[in-house]
């Protein structure tokens, strides 16, 4: 077995310097892969860093250093933001989005251990406060103000300005260069995977190379989501978090596009979530890890201990769109042909006939459908529409997200079938339809409804092609017949891309919207159901 490079740990095979001095713990890269070459570099750092004669600044100074710029910062920002932009709710929200955005470089930045993106700021903050510092002094302020700088953007986001550290700012940083040394907090926990991994090696506790991937992969995974700090930083909250973050960590992380994003940017892009079984191995690792931690007296106790890992979703398979073939053979049916619903009570029959044809022509979710109030269906320049809304009048109804709320133009073939009609039979104040609030769901009969109509017309009962596959066929078709992309998210209730987008196209004139929801037409497809008009004296 190959001995280990004093002073260093590995990382994706390049080779680190990592040593703790009294000021504090050190790490940088020594940019090589060769073992040779890192053990002269090592070698020769670490016997300069501990050179008795030297005087290395304490890490509270540094810290200190870090904390005045962040304080200066913030407090430059609000007199700017009071000139500037006064109470322009607009403005302010822009420039949020935007400090969201640097907020998420500079943790990238902490993440990859860029700390050459600071090194203008740390030349600034020794001019001011007239200090001068070593190479590895400097690297360390740089660090911290890589932190520092991912801290201000998300004080700005959060539209929080109060000066940080308030213990330390009593004080200015040549006041306090001969200040005890903080409370030691442990080694990185990094560091000490490193130790207990050689321990596994050494012994043969994890066996072949596949477990040790493993192992170095699950701990990759918890230091993503609790980033590296002191071991005694590692609180039971922290792990609490961890646990419940295995289950949605995104599948293929390191690989292609998803390797370049943040994790908040691959969960809000949907990106596919981990197997159940690799989350519950993620959980059972990293609690092994630290019950070693908590056994060889590193931790006062184990945070893991008493937490039962989080059981993740089953997947779910993916939806398939309705082709058009399947059309006549969904809705050519008994029910819509003859209006014979059987057993099913009268009062449902009316939702069990609309909301399927709805769904088609406006790719609205279930629930949107079946908890729709007559008054949410308006009209505007002659053109009758879904109002699809989050300011409904009691605490049973809902919609998915802010850029759920929508208007859907009522296609035409809608009422030539006399949806229109319909609803001049229903209470102004009620219910598009008569269904029973059951799960905190008005959908909830209606879906296990169309679950059993649809195997009766010879689909699986699989999870391929469901009521919600009527969002992806609209979708698909009004594609096919060229209507820009920005349109089909508005009608059916897509976050747009672009600040411009989200703001404008929710108030889009009704009449565009209704051009576009026109040219999806089901009429041959759906030539031989019967009107309801007809089906009304029918049941």
């Amino acid at each position: 077995m190959t001995a280990k490079v004093p002073h260093t740990i590995q990382r994706d095979g390049v080779y680190y310097f990592n040593k703790r001095f009294p000021s504090g713990m050190l790490r940088l890269s020594l940019h090589t892969t060769s073992r040779h070459q890192a053990m002269q570099k090592a070698g020769g750092l670490a016997l300069f860093l501990t050179d008795t004669e030297r005087s290395f600044m304490n890490i509270t100074t540094l810290r200190l250093l870090a904390a005045d710029w962040l304080s200066t910062e913030l407090d430059r920002h609000y007199i700017r933001r009071a000139h500037e932009f006064g109470s322009n709710q607009y403005e302010l929200g822009t420039e949020q989005e935007v400090y969201g955005e640097l907020r998420d470089y500079w943790k990238q930045c902490y993440k990859v251990r860029d700390y050459q993106t600071t090194e203008g700021i740390a030349e600034g903050v020794k001019q001011k406060h007239t200090v001068q510092l070593d190479d590895s002094q400097q690297l360390v302020l740089q660090r911290l103000l890589a932190q520092a700088g991912a801290e201000l953007y998300q004080r700005l986001a959060d539209d929080e300005f109060p000066s940080i550290l308030d213990s330390l700012n009593t004080a200015s940083p040549q006041a306090i260069i001969h200040e005890q040394e903080p409370e030691d907090e442990g080694e990185l926990v990094s560091v000490l995977f490193e130790k207990y991994a050689e321990l596994k090696a050494s012994t043969g506790g994890w066996g072949s190379k596949r477990t040790i991937n493993a192992n170095r992969h699950a701990f990759t995974v918890f230091l993503e989501i609790a980033e590296d700090r002191p071991v005694k930083q590692l609180t039971k909250q922290v792990a609490r978090d961890a646990a419940a973050q295995f289950p949605v960590y995104p599948k293929s992380r390191s690989k292609g596009e998803n390797a370049k994003q943040t994790l908040k940017q691959l969960r809000k892009a949907e990106t596919p979530t981990v197997d159940p079984e690799t989350a519950r191995g993620f959980y059972v690792k990293t609690n092994s890890f630290f019950k070693w931690l908590h056994d060889q007296g590193y931790m006062d106790t184990n945070p893991f201990d008493g937490l039962n890992p989080v059981k993740g979703k089953k997947k779910k398979p993916r939806r398939k769109q309705w082709d058009r073939t399947d059309i006549p053979q969904l809705f050519n049916s008994k029910e819509y042909l003859e209006g014979d619903y059987g057993s099913t009570k009268q009062s449902s029959r009316a939702a069990y006939y609309w909301v399927p044809l709805i769904g088609l022509y406006t790719g609205a979710r279930l629930e949107e459908i079946c908890q729709m109030m007559v008054g949410d269906i308006k009209q505007e320049d002659g053109i009758h529409f879904f109002d699809i809304q989050a300011e409904v009048d009691d605490d049973e109804s809902s919609i998915k997200n802010a850029s759920s709320m929508r208007r859907i133009p009522i296609h035409s073939h809608l009422i030539e079938l006399g949806f229109l009609a319909y609803l001049e039979t229903r209470d102004r104040g009620g219910r598009v339809f008569d269904l029973s609030y059951r799960g905190h769901r008005w959908s909830h009969t209606t879906s296990i409804w169309f679950g059993d109509y649809k195997e009766r017309q010879g689909f699986a009962k699989n999870n391929t092609k469901v009521f919600h596959s009527f969002r992806g066929t609209l979708i698909r078709e009004l594609t096919l017949v060229d209507i820009e992309d920005s349109r089909i998210m508005a009608l059916v209730g897509h976050e747009q891309q672009s600040e411009t987008r989200r703001t404008y196209d929710r108030v889009l004139p009704i009449a565009q919207l209704n051009k576009a929801i026109q040219q999806v037409d089901w009429r041959n497809e759906l030539a031989l159901i019967k009107p309801w008009s007809e089906m009304a004296g029918i049941i």
